[in-house]
């Protein structure tokens, strides 16, 4: 089961349920060359963010049961944030047009971000906030925002994603992220053909005996960029992956009964 759940205080926001169900054609987005985009899988290992001596509200919850994030924040005029590190960063020249889609309640219409981008110059002086809170449409259907990254004039690869619900009160603010790609428009030369590393793995349970039938993703993180093999009765699978100009990647091991497991490479 997928669930990250952190709570500081009485977690009233609980009380909220949302059975939402995610509207987007998964196949389509798998299915984008990854020259056009980068299409972030929403679920992630989104970290609850607090720093001392920060107005940020502590009343507040997370859970990923509906296949995406599901952002909670309960104390009225208040934010918090949550944010994703990403294993492979990407070049906003590169890929410049965010394209957020979203489901939202209860949001606090504020020049506050909703969505920052750090571009490794740090939380302190990082500007990238393509997407704030009055942006937002509120209403609880499904929204589509986009925005152009080159006119915040970034500085460098992005590496951290994160979000900043604001609560208007007196009900719990509820984001649900649905979906959060960045296309190309193709200014830049096309990327350079490489040989496509290969990754050979062998999967085993707590008792060291081989699992067969886990799925192996190289790159998961990148619904359109990643690809996935079965392991055998061995326990053993081989994937191949999708070049990236970092030359970083990251593998997903998923199985029936366990928790996924990621590793960097």
């Amino acid at each position: 089961m997928k669930r990250l759940l952190w709570m500081i205080g009485a977690l009233l926001a609980c009380q909220v349920t949302v059975q939402a169900q995610m509207q987007l054609d998964e196949e389509a987005l798998r299915s984008i060359p990854p020259e056009d985009a980068v299409v972030l899988d929403p679920v992630a290992d989104w970290q609850s963010v607090y720093w001392p001596n920060t107005p940020h509200a502590r009343i507040v919850g997370i859970d990923q049961d509906a296949g995406h994030p599901t952002m909670r924040v309960a104390e009225p005029g208040k934010r918090h944030p949550w944010e994703r590190r990403l294993a492979i960063p990407f070049d906003p020249q590169r890929y410049p047009i965010v394209v957020m889609t979203y489901r939202a309640t209860g949001i606090l219409a504020t020049e506050e971000r909703l969505l920052w981008l750090d571009d490794t110059s740090g939380a302190a002086k990082g500007k990238v906030q393509p997407v704030l809170n009055e942006d937002l449409i509120a209403d609880g259907e499904i929204h589509e925002i986009t925005a152009d990254l080159r006119e915040l004039s970034p500085k460098g690869k992005i590496i951290i994603v994160r979000i900043y619900p604001h609560c208007h009160g007196p009900e719990p603010a509820v984001f649900e992220l649905l979906g959060l790609r960045f296309e190309s428009e193709h200014d830049l030369p096309p990327r350079e053909r490489r040989e496509e590393p290969e990754f050979s793995v062998r999967v085993v349970d707590e008792k060291g005996a081989p699992m067969a039938g886990a799925l192996v993703t190289v790159d998961a993180e990148r619904l359109n960029w990643s690809r996935s093999a079965e392991t055998d009765a061995a326990g053993k699978a081989t994937v191949r992956a999708v070049n990236n100009p970092e030359d970083r990647h990251m593998l997903r091991v998923t199985a029936k009964g366990m928790l996924p497991l990621d590793v960097r490479m």
